[in-house]
């Protein structure tokens, strides 16, 4: 059974550590704190002042109302959309689980 946290990575390859409060997952033989296992990752860490200016970022888009409103409908279409899809597809989906069983 595959590990949650890593569902789609082997666990076995990953180390998990943190660094000045950051989560860093990195092969095993390199150590995440490491400037070499940070080029690895091929993303910027950015600074505690970069993220919480990215964050208050966030909190003002989701605190306007058209914004909003507009996610809420999107959603509520989407949802729809995938309730349509279940309907529609229900007895092929039960005939693959009964051959897979």
């Amino acid at each position: 059974m595959a590990d949650p946290l890593f569902p789609l990575l082997p666990a076995e390859k990953l180390n998990l550590q943190v660094v000045d409060g950051i989560f860093c997952v990195a092969d095993s033989s390199v150590d995440a704190g490491s400037a070499e296992s940070r080029t690895d990752m091929d993303m910027p860490i950015p600074t505690m002042k970069e993220f919480f200016a990215d964050l208050d970022t966030l909190i003002a888009y989701e605190s306007e109302g058209p914004l909003k409103t507009f996610a809420f409908k999107r959603l509520s279409f989407l949802e729809s959309l995938f309730d349509m899809h279940l309907t529609l597809n229900e007895v092929e989906e039960q005939a693959i689980c009964k051959v897979r069983r």
